[in-house]
């Protein structure tokens, strides 16, 4: 599934969801993975891109990689990951909630690595096989709670 399929089966989901600051630039992520010496996956560069213009980001804890403030900020979340040794551990993080972390796990070679939950102390679980494969059980569950929420 691409993000392309996944805007074709969640219409719903779709509109002008461009941050305020505007989205990201192919150099944003290349001075992040130069800084950082980490590699993102193909899909989540695309959609920040791209698709997040015309594609909702889910939830707060979502991180930009050009966001001018801290705490929607990509590279600030990259910094604690790599001050706690996660980054080392093959946790590559772009979404928090409190101390609790989306990442992708890195630590094997592959284009698009599995996204996991990952706990303060470093362990984690996976949740998907992939950012689009996340992105779409996080559109599927929206879609479930607001027809439960209006009795559909």
């Amino acid at each position: 599934m691409t993000l392309t399929d996944l805007q074709s089966l969640y219409p719903d989901f779709c509109g002008d969801f461009s941050p305020d600051w505007g989205l990201p630039t192919r150099a944003d992520f290349e001075r992040l993975e130069k800084e950082f010496s980490v590699v993102f996956p193909p899909s989540f560069i695309e959609f920040q891109t791209l698709h997040a213009a015309q594609m909702r980001a889910v939830g707060e804890g979502f991180r930009w990689a050009n966001a001018p403030e801290p705490h929607l900020s990509l590279e600030s979340l990259l910094r604690q990951a790599q001050e706690r040794g996660h980054l080392a551990l093959g946790l590559l993080p772009f979404w928090q909630d409190g101390g609790d972390a989306l990442a992708f796990d890195v630590s094997a070679a592959q284009a698009e690595p599995p996204v996991v939950w990952c706990m303060r102390d470093g362990s984690a679980f996976a949740l998907a096989d992939g950012f689009v494969p996340w992105l779409a059980a996080c559109y599927e569950d929206l879609r479930r709670d607001l027809m439960s929420h209006f009795n559909l």
